[in-house]
């Protein structure tokens, strides 16, 4: 299970080295700002609602910046009660944790990029660059 399009590139290669039978899912997890008596909140949902009790999941994330949304997907993964869910991220920048969420697979780790975006292999920034054959720093506009 793929979340957002951030991973469909790195979900692509992964299911294509599989051997077993796979069913592959993506779910965008919409993310929104607000306040709740003026303490700021982070609300989080995704599409679509899937049935994963008794199921093996492998939550793939393209990217792991805050945490925020990687564990508020592995909580309600769990609440389904799956038979078990491993997560694999390709890139993680550890320097914007918020969240202490574990990740079973990392692929790399990022070295400090001064607030830039990183792009390519599936990234995106503004839904650009995706296509990009490798991971590149985008420099923040001024």
């Amino acid at each position: 299970m793929g979340v957002s399009e951030d991973c469909f590139v790195f979900m692509a290669d992964l299911v294509r080295a599989l051997t077993m039978p796979v069913a592959v899912h993506f779910i965008t997890a919409r993310v929104r700002e607000t306040s709740v008596e003026g303490v700021p909140v982070q609300e989080i949902r995704y599409t679509p609602q899937l049935d994963l009790a008794g199921k093996h999941v492998l939550l793939l994330s393209g990217i792991v910046y805050s945490g925020v949304t990687l564990d508020f997907m592995c909580r309600h993964v769990m609440a389904q009660e799956p038979g078990s869910l491993r997560t694999a991220t390709l890139v993680e920048k550890p320097e914007d944790r918020k969240v202490n969420v574990a990740t079973d697979y990392l692929a790399f780790k990022s070295e400090s990029t001064a607030g830039a975006y990183l792009v390519g292999y599936g990234l995106g920034y503004q839904g650009l660059y995706r296509n990009l054959p490798c991971i590149a720093a985008l420099a923040p506009s001024r």
